[in-house]
């Protein structure tokens, strides 16, 4: 077992309850791994009892995965991919990819960034881990959110991204768009507007930007589903973020 702050195993102990494998539009887990889930109830944040809580809105399940590869020891340096479903499906060759030179794990989940309770998934690992690089996506879920919210969570999530992550370097990745069909059109005009948003703080914070929404467009006949890839699109997708990711590693370890 890594080295887990004591904050941080009370945190999983009250959340262990709720874990469970990624649903649609989450998608699959990988049935090889024995992933260390968390659960979607987070610890209260402290809000102005005179200002109204944000509306909420939660799908049916909602879900956070954590695997943290080779946690007992630092001997390299470790990149996190924080994402859904698509980045856990693209995850474990990532990891195959980058072996030898980095220790790859992934944060993965159904919470919006728009959700009061995001930053809470994120600390514990953050606390708990220091990574060089960490790639960063969210967009797919929380469809019922304005892009008001969306901007503002992201934005929210960028800075406490810089104030908390120890210096990694922070990357976003585009959301990929929806199978390119007629219901889904106003799903991914929605993507569309995110992924400008993202962009325009992208800009904001010097942040740069791997366009996996342009590279998956162009896999469009291999979707499974509406939101999820079959093996030879996920495959494109992990080259181009180990591409992407690798030169970010520090030279020195």
């Amino acid at each position: 077992m890594g080295r887990i702050f004591p904050g941080t195993l009370l945190w999983f102990g009250l959340l262990l309850a709720w874990s469970c494998a990624a649903p649609a539009p989450g998608g699959e887990v990988n049935r090889g791994e024995r992933p260390s889930s968390v659960a979607a109830t987070a610890p209260p944040s402290p809000s102005s009892s005179s200002q109204a809580p944000p509306k909420v809105f939660r799908e049916r399940i909602e879900w956070i995965n954590v695997w943290i590869p080779e946690a007992q020891v630092n001997d390299r340096p470790r990149i996190l991919l924080i994402g859904d479903s698509i980045t856990q499906g693209y995850y474990g060759t990532v990891q195959r990819l980058l072996s030898g030179k980095a220790y790859v794990g992934r944060l993965t989940t159904s919470f919006s960034v728009c959700d009061p309770k995001f930053l809470d998934v994120l600390k514990p690992i953050l606390d708990s881990f220091r990574f060089a690089v960490i790639q960063f996506n969210n967009g797919i879920h929380g469809a019922d959110y304005s892009l008001d919210a969306y901007s503002a969570g992201l934005d929210r999530t960028f800075r406490f991204l810089r104030m908390h992550a120890g210096g990694a370097k922070i990357v976003w990745a585009a959301t990929t768009p929806a199978r390119f069909r007629k219901a889904n059109e106003d799903r991914n005009a929605q993507i569309r507007a995110r992924n400008q948003v993202a962009l325009e703080l992208c800009r904001k914070y010097k942040i740069p930007v791997d366009d996996l929404y342009t590279l998956s467009k162009d896999l469009d006949s291999l979707h499974r589903d509406d939101f999820h890839y079959k093996a030879k699109a996920i495959q494109a997708q992990a080259q181009a973020v180990a591409r992407f990711l690798e030169p970010l590693l520090p030279k020195n370890k």
